[in-house]
């Protein structure tokens, strides 16, 4: 099974035909990457998950699973388990977005986790050359004659006029990608920065969607405990700082029983 995109062919996307060792091999350029430098915990998760798969026990790879044997939290308060799991396999997700989009632009082999599990995959990546004649000289673009050329203009004059048109009627309306791209933009400034204000950045997003509601004081834990480990990653990062702030007040308000909470 092969597909091509762009200038790259992806073959086997199951990764059946890579073999223990190249997967190993691809987690293990991952995890020594600057971009997981400072993203210990997304190092255990990735390392944990690939051994998981490659064992016998891969099927167990629920959230309940990951969050107990790996972070060792309570198998009782499930919810809040699941969250913090899912949270982490976001951020691993962009993280590895990330690495693929810069140091690991080459790799050979590339790993993904895929949006509704854990089990990592795995994918031969080829860098795809022009492929020369067969008698090894380099073919011309254009073969025919002079009328074959007329005809090729016509037809690029004829897709500019179609293209122009397209392009005149869908102007005024957003395009559906454009919140992505920004987003896409913004990882990409901070990482110039510094991989660990992207990692923090990641974190402090993921930590804000889990605010709501408010009054689940579980709930607001487990996002300040994020939004600490944010802080610890990239001191300088003013966004942590900031969503602390929110789930410490709400906790505080939370604290408070009695007529003095509805006085708050």
């Amino acid at each position: 099974m092969t597909e091509t995109k762009g200038n790259s062919t992806c073959r086997d996307k199951s990764g059946n035909d890579l073999s223990v060792e190249e997967k190993r091999a691809a987690v293990a350029s991952v995890v020594e990457s600057r971009i997981f430098a400072n993203s210990p915990r997304l190092k255990e998760f990735l390392i944990y998950v690939t051994e998981k798969s490659l064992s016998e026990e891969g099927a167990d790879l629920s959230a309940k699973s990951i969050g107990f044997h790996l972070y060792g939290r309570d198998t009782v308060d499930e919810t809040n388990s699941a969250n913090f799991v899912r949270v982490e396999a976001g951020r691993l997700r962009r993280s590895l977005d990330d690495y693929y989009d810069s140091d690991g632009r080459a790799d050979a082999v590339r790993v993904h986790i895929r949006k509704g599990g854990y089990a990592p995959t795995f994918e031969r990546h080829v860098v795809s050359a022009q492929s020369p004649a067969a008698d090894g000289t380099a073919r011309p673009l254009l073969s025919g004659g002079p009328k074959k050329l007329r005809l090729v203009l016509v037809a690029c004059v004829l897709l500019a006029v179609i293209a122009l048109g397209v392009f005149e009627v869908l102007r005024p309306g957003p395009r559906p990608d454009d919140a992505e791209l920004a987003a896409r933009v913004e990882r990409q400034a901070l990482m110039e920065q510094s991989p660990a204000a992207l990692e923090a950045a990641n974190m402090a997003l993921q930590a804000r969607g889990l605010i709501y509601p408010i009054f689940d004081a579980h709930r607001q834990m487990l996002t300040t405990e994020l939004f600490r480990a944010a802080i610890e990653i990239d001191p300088n990062s003013a966004l942590p700082y900031a969503g602390a702030a929110q789930t410490l007040g709400s906790l505080a308000l939370l604290s408070i029983a009695g007529d003095r909470h509805d006085f708050f």
